[in-house]
């Protein structure tokens, strides 16, 4: 009897202990496929900015086409500025040889305002940091607005939508060139609320036509 109960003890710790193994085998495979799914993840976002380029080279013509200088230009903008780009603060795309940097407008600027936010005075410098590691290219400032009539407050300040879209433009342009002392050649324009990004009825629709984009095209470039 002693032996009995001796053996069914020690097989029951022979099988604690293969519980235990496999449930630290178990852990590890886990381990090992959240790791393979990441890598996983990481690699269909790089094939996807591949298929982007080939489908931009493919539809652009020869003499438009993005160089490798365009190429690293770009990868190098992206990675300055990671740290906007995952909040998003700041989106960038591409067409043929041309790169925009389109800002979120909470972030640059308040309602009204022409005084670019601390949130927005980080990212510009942030970009500022970039820009000056860039040669040969120049940089297109747009200025826009939504359809919103200027309060009677404003009016002051701003006449119509069209001044108060210059006057962001320029702002971006002054805190750039004077704050950030970026050298490059600029050209800053205002759209005021023509060209609308999304459709004036809705709050985020106005939102998002208060906006400053930043292009960056090749020096010598027709600027529009």
């Amino acid at each position: 009897m002693f032996r009995f109960t001796l053996v069914v003890f020690m097989g029951l710790l022979l099988l604690g202990g293969c519980n235990s193994g496999l449930k630290e085998e178990l852990e590890l495979k886990n381990s090992q496929v959240e790791r393979l799914n990441t890598e996983k993840n990481d690699l269909s976002a790089k094939l996807t900015n591949a298929q982007k380029r080939i489908a931009e080279l493919e539809a652009t013509p020869a003499d438009e086409q993005p160089t490798e200088g365009d190429i690293a230009m770009r990868d190098g903008l992206a990675e300055g500025l990671s740290k906007e780009l995952k909040a998003g603060h700041v989106v960038i795309d591409t067409e043929s040889r041309r790169t925009y940097i389109r800002f979120n407008d909470e972030v640059l600027f308040g309602s009204g305002s022409a005084a670019p936010r601390p949130k927005g005075i980080e990212a510009l410098s942030s970009l500022a940091k970039e820009l000056k590691k860039i040669t040969g290219y120049q940089l297109v400032i747009e200025g826009y607005a939504d359809k919103m009539p200027i309060g009677q407050r404003l009016r002051t300040r701003f006449a119509t939508n069209q001044e108060l879209a210059a006057a962001r433009s320029l702002a971006v342009t002054y805190f750039l060139e004077s704050e950030m002392k970026v050298k490059m050649p600029v050209v800053v324009v205002s759209y005021g609320h023509y060209y609308e990004a999304a459709s004036n009825k809705t709050p985020k629709g106005r939102a998002q036509n208060r906006r400053v984009v930043l292009i960056l095209a090749p020096e010598g470039s027709k600027p529009l």
